[in-house]
């Protein structure tokens, strides 16, 4: 455990390079200092202060500066290795350890403060117990979802999805090709990112489903590369866990069903209606309605997608929701599109930040190779903290007036997402 942890309007330095081989082998020394309008403000000297083996720094956060990381080799000159704005760091540890990535020399990473867990509610009944009879707006509260909720079905028995991307599939070819591997195992390892039921998503807090509907083989399936679980098994898990606990709401996104026939989107809805009827959120209600609306009406589904039904309350994804996808297999640039893109989010929608990697076709080529991800899984472990991140997005969100909504995820049994994101819902009521 460190000694200091960064506190709300601090941030903290912590150089835990001893641990790490390269830093010990090349003797890596970090240095510090913080700039404003591009003069360092901090030390007064002007050049960086020394941050030794095991030491940790601490300053508060001030509007406009920035804090600049420095290393040097062998009592070397100093280079600059990695700038952050200080008001993005706001209750985060900057902690230079062990990376994530293989093909890092050490690790920068952001760790949220060890959260408190008092007063963080049941996963399971999270919204019941912090928004009874609250009028906050459902778009203005932290969630977590998670990202292609079915694919905990994939297995190598599997059909593929005859909707997948051209050149998604030709990628797998010709990786499969390269390594002697058939295409479904590899499909398999990156495909997969989720290990847990729908139901027991829910019961872990996630209240966002991101849904990826297809009709292979003429049954309604999820998809992701191959054939996921069933909708019906999706649907059943829903209503179980809607069932059990009245008060609580989720967001049921059918982001994409290419290859879907009009037919296919009726047999969709009359299977939802079947299952949530007098439940479904009316399409006269919006992201911006009060969280209560919902409750005291017993409307439990938000059904989102791009298609839609006469008399079927489907909500139109492109007024009710924005998703913007990053394309990054690296944790710092996607970590730095997401916050930028949060600033800009609009207070009337729904607003999903997608803090996950994605495989780059070099990620395929290398995961045969000792200490390389050799699937999805291990890629996203190259966030070691999770909770950093978030935090980080946050800052950038509260910055701009606006707050982090919903966090999409994958395997979020390995994060530590949940805490931090009820601490701010928390901090938010003032409880």
């Amino acid at each position: 455990m460190p000694v200091l942890a960064a506190d709300r309007g601090q941030f903290c330095v912590e150089n835990n390079l001893y641990g790490v081989f390269y830093a010990v082998v090349n003797y890596i020394s970090i240095g510090v200092t913080v700039e404003k309008n591009g003069r360092v403000v901090f030390p007064e000297s002007g050049e960086p202060r020394g941050l030794g083996w095991g030491s940790t720094w601490c300053r508060s956060v001030n509007q406009g500066e920035e804090l600049v990381i420095h290393e040097a080799s062998y009592w070397g000159s100093w280079n600059s290795r990695k700038r952050f704005s200080t008001p993005l760091l706001s209750a985060i540890d900057v902690r230079l350890e062990q990376a994530g990535r293989y093909d890092e020399d050490y690790g920068i990473n952001l760790v949220s403060r060890p959260a408190d867990t008092q007063g963080i509610p049941d996963s399971s009944r999270w919204m019941t117990d912090l928004y009874t009879n609250q009028s906050t707006p459902i778009n203005q509260i932290c969630m977590l979802g998670t990202h292609n909720a079915g694919s905990y079905g994939i297995s190598l028995l599997s059909a593929q999805d005859p909707q997948m991307d051209k050149p998604i599939k030709e990628i797998f070819d010709k990786v499969g090709a390269l390594l002697s591997l058939p295409i479904k195992e590899v499909m398999k390892w990156w495909g997969i990112t989720q290990t847990m039921t729908v139901y027991n998503q829910l019961l872990s807090g996630a209240r966002y489903l991101d849904i990826r509907a297809r009709k292979i083989n003429g049954k309604l399936v999820t998809a992701h590369g191959l054939e996921g679980v069933s909708m019906a098994s999706v649907i059943a898990d829903l209503k179980r866990f809607l069932d059990e606990r009245p008060g609580e709401i989720v967001i049921f996104h059918v982001h994409d069903s290419h290859g879907m026939t009009r037919a296919d989107e009726e047999e969709l809805f009359a299977l939802m209606d079947a299952n949530f009827s007098g439940r479904l959120a009316p399409a006269s209600l919006s992201p911006a309605t009060a969280i209560s609306e919902f409750q005291n009406n017993g409307y439990q589904v938000i059904f989102v997608s791009g298609f839609w039904s006469r008399g079927f309350p489907s909500w139109s994804k492109g007024r009710a929701l924005s998703n913007p996808w990053h394309d990054q297999n690296k944790p710092y640039p996607l970590l730095n599109k997401v916050a930028g893109e949060i600033q800009r989010r609009s207070n009337g929608q729904f607003h999903v930040a997608q803090l996950i990697l994605t495989a780059a076709e070099s990620d395929f080529k290398t995961m045969l190779l000792p200490g390389w991800p050799q699937n999805l899984r291990q890629l996203v472990a190259t966030i070691r903290y999770p909770s950093g991140q978030f935090q980080y997005i946050n800052n950038s969100a509260l910055l701009s007036g606006r707050r982090a909504n919903i966090i999409l995820q994958d395997f979020p049994e390995d994060g530590d997402f949940y805490n931090t994101c009820m601490k701010e819902n928390i901090r938010q009521l003032g409880l």
